[in-house]
């Protein structure tokens, strides 16, 4: 009976087939989303500022780059592939990692509508109604108009 071939360790890796590029490159891209959004969650549980701006900053550029390639005729190739049931190998880690982005994405919405809660309590104790505030599709902060207080006492 032959014996099967054994791979050698000096052997190089098999290359990806072309078709499957897209997807780990979306993948790629959303390994980067989940890393700025670990480091939001900690920043914003630490209570750090500056390291929350740097976390959102990397969660912007990782969503331009997702957003990109998913705009791309090969990202719309993999959608509509996905779609029709026909998706490459690496879709199951491309589905795996969007699970995952949503879940701590969610997660640091509800820490930080939590501590929004908390400091409009708090400015209410102290007298002072926090504007009120919410995102536009955009994603830049509304804010109703208010008057001025002209006296202070």
């Amino acid at each position: 009976m032959p014996l099967a071939p054994r791979s050698r360790p000096d052997a190089p890796a098999e290359r990806p087939r072309s078709a499957d590029l897209p997807s780990l490159r979306l993948a790629a891209a959303l390994e980067e989303l989940e890393r700025a959004l670990r480091r939001e969650t900690e920043a914003l549980a630490l209570a750090n500022p500056s390291a929350l701006l740097e976390a959102v900053e990397a969660k912007r550029a990782a969503l331009r780059d997702v957003e990109t390639l998913l705009g791309s005729a090969d990202g719309e190739a993999l959608l509509a592939a996905a779609a029709a049931g026909a998706a490459p190998a690496a879709w199951p880690r491309v589905l795996e990692l969007l699970a995952r982005c949503r879940e701590l994405n969610e997660a640091a919405g509800g820490a930080t509508a939590a501590a929004q809660r908390s400091t409009a309590a708090a400015l209410r104790l102290l007298g002072r109604a926090p504007a009120a505030a919410g995102y536009a599709e955009t994603g830049e902060a509304l804010r109703e108009p208010r008057g001025r207080d002209l006296a202070v006492c």
